[in-house]
């Protein structure tokens, strides 16, 4: 009887020991995994923004600071073209005509619905996560330059890989510490006229914009 029980203590350690292995092993495969499939979805939803920005600027100067202003723009303008014909260093007459595009046709065409709660969808969002947009106009080497930032902390769209515990795996990774770098996916800065974004390329062509 002794020995059956040792025997089956043993057994149940055993198990229970590679149990603990396997979870060594899998776990951070699946952090991995997670965090580069949610950060490529929010990435890809950030282009997009940081797409209708760029539109909504060429139609009004400036770049939205909501959502709602934002669609409301892209939904119902119209981008100016301005055709020129005619060469004056040549001496020849010029001759300037324009023509108006409806914005909500141009975003169409680039995949983008102009709706806010579409612009403003968060993937893989926890519950009430949001993009955090701000835009202002700033003096920046002496001229005048209008900037926006769209941001959201890692936190919002991770899930239960959300917790701090996980950054074992990842130095950069940050859920935790606002102050801190990588603690926000984003681009645009508010403190210069920049765009740039802070995501991984993902197997993109050199050259490509990320």
């Amino acid at each position: 009887m002794s020995r059956t029980i040792l025997n089956t203590v043993l057994t149940l350690i055993f198990l229970g020991l590679v149990y603990v292995l396997a979870q060594m092993i899998s776990e951070p495969i699946q952090f991995q995994n997670q965090k580069d499939k949610r950060e490529r979805a929010v990435a890809t939803q950030l282009k997009k923004i940081r797409t209708a920005q760029r539109a909504y600027r060429s139609i009004t100067g400036k770049y939205a600071a909501d959502f709602d202003t934002l669609s409301d723009v892209l939904t119902n303008a119209q981008f100016k073209i301005e055709t020129v014909i005619g060469d004056i260093d040549a001496g020849e007459e010029v001759t300037r005509t324009e023509t108006f595009v409806n914005a909500i046709d141009s975003m169409t065409t680039l995949g983008i619905n102009t709706s806010a709660d579409s612009l403003s969808y968060v993937p893989y969002g926890s519950t009430g996560a949001k993009f955090e947009m701000k835009s202002a106009e700033i003096e920046y080497q002496s001229t005048t330059v209008q900037v926006v930032q769209v941001k959201i902390p890692w936190k919002d769209f991770m899930g239960d890989y959300a917790n701090p515990r996980y950054s074992v795996y990842d130095p950069t990774y940050n859920t935790t510490n606002v102050s801190e770098k990588n603690y926000y996916l984003k681009f645009g800065d508010l403190n210069k006229p920049t765009l740039n974004a802070n995501w991984r390329k993902f197997g993109k062509a050199t050259g490509d914009e990320e």
